[in-house]
């Protein structure tokens, strides 16, 4: 068992990774295992050339029929694709009750494998505790990794990052056979704190929003038709009035794309009214944006009502 070094890469990083202090690298894969987690085998079973690996290979046991090959890895393995959310994309939606959060990667060695890595995570810029990584596919060599940050309120909302992370190579030596089949190995005895482009890689988490809306069944022609409803979004407590957040106004006629035909805000108690003119039987409809600064609210869609034009 080996206590986390952090050696080589991303010194000016070093302090911020929180929970790597007394961490191990048997303990990146011996930790807690969410739901779906997965166990990648000791090697693949039909074999496989390592690459990337330190220079030089030791050839050995060698017979007329089989021999040995060693391999070393110092290699560093790496991170991509980092979001934080409850699902793969970099958009996810917080309500009331609060959602369960992973923080997601992919992790990458091609000589002997990914032995494991911590992420810490940042809201609006500020680091916090991190977690240990657990894989979800059975693919050592580059697959996906993730942890729960936990059942997250919309009071979390905001933009989240991985800023900083720390890896392990699986195996410090392996060593195969002539179809480079597993033979022995040794286990990976380091770790490396990384940074890297992927530390810009933005995700947001918004907080539900609710639209609701109010329309005549029908109008006469040249009439101004009132539409008008309730703008709300998600804070631990519940629901709240949006106020001053915009809404637009969309109609169509059967199956056309819809049209914007006003912008408006809601008022201090979250609602909203527009006032327009139809010319024939329409389907009317609100529209809020998601927001990806302030309250951080996600996109909301009213009901879809019909006025009939007589």
């Amino acid at each position: 068992m080996l206590s986390l070094s952090h050696r080589g890469r991303s010194t000016t990083r070093r302090a911020a990774l929180t929970l790597t202090a007394s961490a191990t690298v048997g303990a990146f894969v011996l930790s807690a295992s969410p739901v779906g987690a997965a166990t990648p085998p000791e090697w693949p079973t039909a074999g496989r050339l390592p690459i990337g690996c330190d220079p030089g290979v030791t050839y050995t046991n060698v017979t007329a029929t089989t021999w040995t090959y060693q391999f070393s890895d110092s290699t560093v393995a790496t991170l991509s694709n980092p979001r934080i959310g409850t699902g793969a994309g970099n958009i996810s939606v917080l309500p009331v009750a609060g959602a369960n959060v992973y923080a997601r990667v992919t992790l990458s060695d091609p000589c002997s494998g990914v032995g494991g890595g911590i992420v810490d995570w940042a809201r609006n810029g500020a680091i916090l505790t991190g977690g240990f990584l657990t894989p979800r596919t059975t693919d050592s060599f580059s697959g996906a990794w993730a942890t729960l940050v936990g059942n997250l309120k919309p009071d979390s909302a905001g933009v989240w990052t991985i800023p900083v992370a720390a890896t392990a190579h699986r195996y410090d030596t392996i060593t195969l056979d002539q179809d480079f089949k597993l033979v022995s190995k040794t286990a990976g005895s380091s770790t490396v704190t990384i940074v890297g482009a992927w530390a810009k890689a933005k995700s947001y988490l918004l907080r539900q929003t609710t639209l609701t809306i109010t329309a005549p069944t029908s109008v006469r022609r040249g009439k101004l038709t009132t539409v008008s409803g309730v703008l709300k979004y998600a804070t631990n407590a519940g629901l709240v009035a949006d106020g001053g957040e915009k809404v637009i106004v969309q109609t169509r006629i059967g199956t056309a794309a819809w049209k914007n035909v006003a912008v408006v805000a809601a008022n201090a108690a979250g609602v909203v009214t527009a006032k327009v003119q139809l010319t024939k039987s329409s389907q009317v409809r609100f529209v809020h944006a998601a927001v990806l600064s302030g309250r951080f609210t996600a996109t909301a869609i009213s009901v879809v009502k019909l006025v009939k034009v007589t």
